[in-house]
């Protein structure tokens, strides 16, 4: 299965680092990550998209599209939206 990372708010509303989820695109594994994880289904979805200030990578590169087919051995890394920093 490929393996869900999760990072900084999303790592405590899941109250994990990452997981597990059967899927073999990008889609079907945030419908199952959000089938385990309701709670992250309005952090990271909206209107079936993936919300825009919401990063995801597939094994280190930026995906937009969820559709993006994915493999058991794929790592999912999804980042909540960063603010900070000086201006």
């Amino acid at each position: 299965m490929p393996t869900v990372k999760l990072f900084a708010n999303l790592r405590k509303i899941a109250q994990a680092k990452e997981l597990s989820v059967r899927g073999t695109s990008l889609r079907g594994v945030l419908n199952e990550l959000l089938k385990e994880v309701p709670a992250l289904d309005a952090v990271i979805v909206e209107d079936g998209q993936i919300r825009p200030h919401i990063v995801i990578t597939i094994n280190g590169h930026n995906v937009t599209q969820m559709d993006v087919t994915v493999t058991e051995q794929d790592i999912i890394a999804i980042f909540p939206p960063i603010a900070g920093g000086s201006p």
